[in-house]
């Protein structure tokens, strides 16, 4: 019996979904990183509260110089796991990060 298109694409969507589980603790571990990075700029800026143009321009610029720090953080992380993924380094990130 051949599979339809729509059991064809059950088996597509569930075949991707399977794969999408496949990520290694490194890459999540950068990917939850990033999302932190993320999440703390907009803390440590103001940039949620910001009202005044002025604020909103303060927060932006320093939002950018935070972000570019916390990406090389994060970078940093996926690189010590790429280089060595049984090493003390990485274990350490996945930790923080998972």
């Amino acid at each position: 019996m051949k599979p339809t298109h729509s059991g064809a694409a059950v088996i597509l969507i569930s075949l991707l979904a399977l794969l999408g589980g496949c990520k290694s603790k490194a890459e999540k571990a950068y990917a939850n990183c990033m999302s932190q990075m993320e999440k703390a700029t907009n803390e440590a800026t103001g940039a949620n509260e910001a009202k005044t143009e002025a604020e909103k321009a303060f927060a932006q610029t320093a939002g950018t110089m935070v972000q570019a720090m916390g990406a090389s953080v994060c970078q940093a992380v996926k690189s010590a796991c790429d280089k060595d993924p049984e090493g003390a380094v990485c274990a350490a990130a996945i930790s923080q990060y998972q």
